[in-house]
């Protein structure tokens, strides 16, 4: 499944070549001029990116990045920015932002890191995944039986199960 994509610039221009380019890689592309525009689609759409513009009228990229941080915490934000200096880049990232891109933007550059975005979002959906599986697995309710052997079986389980010990559970053979 391709990224969504929310692309912040206050230049119609600088944000519809970039959405029109982004759009033909097969990412999904929604596109704001400013803070109260970008808002409206991270509290509306689920996305995966932020790309927004540093310097804007109504609000920069920091104030994006931190909005995101708030609505929708599993956006990655990535600033562009012709106005590069080390305050600015430390506050970005700060506020959550993964990246930050100077323009004029190196296309091959931005398709890489969002290609890297992609693959580290699907771990992670992934990791969520298989975190819940081993949980649904380790629960001791699924056991059958109800005598005391067996209670105390569950009782050992949950004992043990937060440490990092190994323990062996051994009975007569064909006992289940």
């Amino acid at each position: 499944m391709a990224l969504s994509i929310l692309v912040v610039d206050d230049e119609k221009i600088q944000r519809e070549t970039l959405a029109s380019l982004l759009s033909e890689q097969g990412y999904s592309i929604a596109c704001a001029g400013d803070l109260k525009e970008a808002i409206h689609w991270m509290s509306q759409s689920p996305l995966d990116v932020i790309l927004t513009d540093f310097r804007m009228p109504l609000g920069n990229g920091i104030e994006v990045a931190k909005k995101a941080a708030e609505l929708c915490p599993q956006c990655a934000t990535i600033i562009m920015t012709a106005y590069a200096d080390v305050q600015s880049v430390i506050e970005s990232m700060r506020a959550g932002v993964v990246d930050y891109l100077l323009k004029p933007l190196n296309i091959e550059q931005l398709l890489n890191k969002l290609r890297f975005l992609e693959n580290w979002q699907h771990l992670q959906k992934e990791r969520t995944y298989l975190r819940a599986q081993l949980n649904r697995s380790l629960d001791t309710s699924r056991l059958l039986g109800s005598s005391g052997a067996m209670v105390e079986v569950r009782r050992l389980i949950d004992r043990v199960a937060g440490t990092k010990g190994s323990v062996l559970i051994t009975g007569e053979s064909g006992t289940g």
